[in-house]
């Protein structure tokens, strides 16, 4: 099995089915080293740190709760999950909008701190809990109100079915057979002469004769002007 080194930030831990931030004390001390988790996470490259490829979703330690799941969608980059049992054209996604945005304030903020250290991170180790047996396990399970019951999904003989998942389905293409039907409708309106007892408007007809021949007399009888002899 190869080894990777996973960035996660203690907002995205649960521990029994609880956020860490609602135990007393420092995550470090919440979450021992050697706690066995399950991580759901995301590859990132980050050109500051070479050596970080992934970060992380959530990480759940102890029993899980019954959300957040992701949701299987069909394309995508496609999804490594091993315990489940999942087409390999889709992608497992998680419904809430603002989760990209969160996700990368936390690696501008471990950018951040990197660059203020020059690169030189030091570990503080203080508080800091071990699960070294299977004892220590118990206690820890008691101190962080763990029940009997509250149990880690087993490893199944084979991978489990998805039960978020959308399908697509497919349909068949049928040719339907139009009717087209034509009518033919009178255009009426307030001067057809339907409209009249109605209070439908009447045109008068106008007749305007022209001459065709501009030389010919003109039926009106023109006034002349009257010429008088003056001597």
């Amino acid at each position: 099995k190869s080894k990777h080194n996973i960035l996660f930030h203690a907002e995205n831990v649960k521990i029994f089915k609880k956020d860490a931030d609602e135990f007393r004390g420092p995550c470090k001390k919440n979450l021992p080293v050697g706690c066995t988790v399950r991580v759901d996470a995301r590859r990132v490259h980050m050109t500051e740190v070479k050596n970080v490829q992934y970060q992380a979703i959530v990480v759940l330690a102890g029993s899980w709760p019954s959300v957040p799941f992701p949701s299987l969608l069909q394309g995508g980059r496609g999804t490594f999950a091993p315990d489940y049992e999942i087409p390999g054209d889709s992608t497992f996604y998680y419904l809430e909008l603002p989760l990209e945005n969160k996700l990368k304030k936390k690696i501008d903020q471990f950018k951040s701190i990197v660059k203020g250290s020059q690169g030189r991170l030091e570990y503080d180790w203080r508080d800091v809990e071990y699960i070294r047996d299977k004892g220590d396990y118990f206690d820890w399970k008691d101190q962080m109100g763990g029940r009997d019951n509250d149990r880690a999904p087993r490893r199944r003989d084979g991978p489990r079915e998805c039960m978020d998942m959308f399908k697509s389905s497919s349909m068949v293409e049928e040719e339907m057979a139009v009717k087209t039907v034509t009518r033919m409708v009178d255009n009426r309106t307030w001067y057809s002469p339907e409209a009249w007892q109605h209070g439908g408007l009447r045109l008068k007809e106008e007749v305007k004769s022209e001459r065709e021949d501009p030389t010919a007399p003109s039926p009106v009888p023109t006034k002349r002007p009257r010429l008088v002899d003056r001597t």
